[in-house]
């Protein structure tokens, strides 16, 4: 293969960094929209005394590099020398088969002659022992950050957990949570009191509560419109739903499951990745069985099942769920629950509109969301998460958190029109044994405290427990306290 000139690469440099000659980020690279996670990095960057690689994970299109040209923006109106920073983006076909240490080297030849950079990598999977790359600026080059970016989880799928401890640190990117969307949209905050958690709506008396209703009603309609664009901030504002479907298939799970992961684990088999991943977005939040998906759907063994859904994990298309036993037995044969990673890859896939959804098919949908905005938090700092179900009733609790040791929260979504919970339910037999039991509904007529004689349970419609939980991992606490 034909290795690209010096004034090829050169070129190729200054294209992917323009503020070399403006002195600023070109407006087409920005959204006026700042994600959470940019605050979040933003604060690291500024008050962390930890020096740290940060690593940015997460799917296509959820805005990765819109992000790195923010960092980039606040970074030269803080008066950083714009010769300092340099992006490269390792998807760019020619960089590809460039080793990254005659990249650098030019650069510091050509550009910047001293180790004070700040090191912007796009989809740093590209380069070949990225990690030993990474390892080797950071212990060479104390002075200088690096920030990276991956559309597949570099740290889970090469399983190079030694060279990167205590040298980087890892930010999960996800979908637009249901706060963001609404922010984007431009809705007007609510009126809320100071650090809303589920212990304040517990101790609430039934006015109080009403008003907190009051403030969230407005979010009901939204949701149902959040749930049927999804999060991707480009599709999201999209008013063609056909237009947003076709960039969902072709830029996120086309090139994902044709082109991103074959070429990183050498698949040969596509279509059987496919399949499986097929096979899940009509399964997203049921348990599923990899046997029963080795001799029904592909054929094959289990064990290339197994590595084929970690595969669609380590791309972030797909969240695994396992069981958590809540009365201290081992578990056997654990099956998990398996959860899209957004519901609109669902909707772009089956081309169904969210009006002719069954209601077992919406509450999908919905668990599916509950589960990736817990899934998301930043700042719970959970031991576990997974999902509880009696063997011998069949009695499931869908979201189960582990906070500490043996200190659970339960969490049963119950998205119909009228709800009734038996007594030998999970979620009343166990709530006097944890510290929260949440019952996730659809109407706001079902906002409410149901106190029991040693527990008490909140019934919250899932537009409001969104809201209040994606709101406050935005100001930095948890709304499950």
């Amino acid at each position: 293969m034909i290795s690209p000139n010096r004034d090829s690469l050169i070129d190729i440099l200054k294209g992917f960094n323009p503020w070399w000659e403006t002195n600023e980020v070109p407006d087409y690279f920005l959204k006026k929209f700042k994600r959470s996670a940019f605050y979040q990095i933003q604060n690291f960057l500024d008050k962390s005394n930890l020096k740290r690689a940060i690593l940015l994970s997460g799917l296509r299109r959820v805005g990765k590099t819109v992000l790195l040209n923010q960092l980039v923006d606040k970074l030269l109106k803080d008066g950083i020398q714009p010769e300092k920073i340099i992006y490269i983006s390792f998807d760019h076909p020619t960089l590809k088969d460039t080793d990254l240490s005659d990249l650098l080297n030019l650069y510091h030849d050509q550009i910047y002659s001293e180790k004070d950079t700040y090191y912007i990598f796009d989809e740093i999977q590209y380069v070949q022992d990225w990690d030993r790359w990474l390892k080797l600026i950071y212990d060479q080059q104390p002075q200088s950050q690096i920030i990276a970016t991956g559309s597949a989880n570099p740290v889970l799928e090469k399983g190079q957990y030694e060279s990167g401890v205590g040298r980087w640190i890892t930010f999960q990117i996800s979908t637009l949570s249901f706060f963001e969307y609404c922010e984007l949209l431009g809705i007007e905050r609510p009126s809320l009191p100071e650090e809303l958690t589920v212990s304040s709506l517990l101790s609430f008396n039934s006015y109080e509560l009403s008003k907190i209703k009051d403030q969230l009603k407005k979010f009901e309609n939204i949701f149902e419109k959040y749930l049927k664009t999804g999060g991707f901030p480009e599709t999201a504002l999209e008013k063609n739903e056909l237009i947003a479907k076709q960039v969902i298939r072709e830029d996120v799970i086309n090139k994902v499951i044709n082109s991103d992961l074959p070429q990183l684990y050498k698949i040969r088999n596509i279509r059987d990745l496919e399949r499986i991943f097929l096979y899940f977005c009509d399964e997203t939040s049921n348990i599923i069985s990899f046997e029963t998906i080795a001799k029904e759907f592909t054929g094959t063994s289990r064990s290339i099942v197994e590595k084929y859904i970690k595969y669609l994990e380590s791309a972030n298309l797909i969240k695994l769920s396992w069981p958590i036993n809540l009365e201290g037995k081992k578990l056997l044969k654990a099956q998990p629950k398996v959860y899209l990673a957004d519901n609109s890859i669902s909707m772009a896939i089956r081309m169904k509109k969210l009006n002719f959804l069954s209601p077992e098919e919406l509450g999908q949908m919905v668990e599916t969301t509950i589960f990736n905005h817990l899934n998301n938090l930043n700042n719970s700092n959970y031991l576990s998460m997974g999902y509880f179900r009696n063997s011998k009733t069949q009695k499931e609790i869908d979201i189960v958190l582990e906070k500490y040791l043996n200190d659970y929260s339960l969490i049963e979504v119950k998205y119909r029109n009228k709800i009734h919970i038996p007594k030998s339910d999970a979620i009343n037999k166990y709530s006097n044994k944890v510290n929260l039991s949440i019952v996730i509904t659809k109407n706001s007529e079902d906002f409410k405290v149901i106190e029991k004689k040693d527990s008490k349970i909140l019934f919250i419609p899932a537009y409001a427990f969104l809201y209040l939980i994606s709101y406050a991992e935005s100001y930095d606490f948890n709304f499950l306290t």
